[in-house]
């Protein structure tokens, strides 16, 4: 029973082993464009931080934090002289499972996936009968659809990748959102 047991750990050992040596971590910048509804649009600049895990031959799961960041001109306003910005922070996560058409971490994949993001938007004027609280913190979740392609040079992985998230209920800020990046992969 013991050699049976040791056998076992012995494979599952070098499966882990060989799993990790097909896993990547990848960091690189990306944009969101959030859309509130037609008349507010914005698009904040950030860096993706993830690590893709392999898991069958053509199938991976990409984990990744986020954070982005944009200042922009309010759509709410005290009077019409003056410019009343608002300033976005989102941090969040997102996991998509990825089916890549040639090999894994070769050439295009098609993702789905979901992300939530914690958003922290700050209104720089005082509260007011419009806008009673100029910060809002609400968390956004958001499921969605990704793309990419991957270029191998040498040890490096280039990863640029388009993600479409949505939620059309009444709990996000931002209905809809695309994320582009490009990601070097380790």
């Amino acid at each position: 029973m013991k050699q049976l047991i040791l056998i076992f750990a012995l494979a599952f050992g070098f499966s882990i082993q060989q799993s990790v040596a097909q896993n990547h971590f990848k960091i690189g910048p990306s944009a969101m464009v959030n859309f509130a509804d037609i008349d507010e649009v914005n698009v904040p600049i950030g860096v993706d931080v993830a690590y893709e895990l392999a898991m069958l031959r053509k199938l991976s799961l990409n984990l990744a934090a986020t954070v982005h960041y944009s200042k922009f001109e309010s759509r709410f306003r005290e009077n019409q002289i003056k410019e009343i910005f608002q300033e976005d922070l989102l941090v969040g996560a997102q996991a998509d499972v990825r089916y890549h058409f040639r090999k894994r971490y070769r050439g295009l994949y098609l993702g789905v996936g979901a992300d939530t993001k914690m958003l922290t938007a700050k209104n720089f004027f005082p509260p007011s009968e419009n806008d009673p609280t100029p910060t809002l913190a609400n968390l956004e979740i958001n499921m969605g659809v990704s793309t990419g392609f991957y270029f191998n040079m040498g040890k490096l992985l280039i990863n640029p990748n388009i993600y479409m998230g949505a939620n059309p209920g009444d709990q996000n800020e931002y209905v809809f959102h695309t994320k582009v990046g490009l990601a070097i992969g380790f």
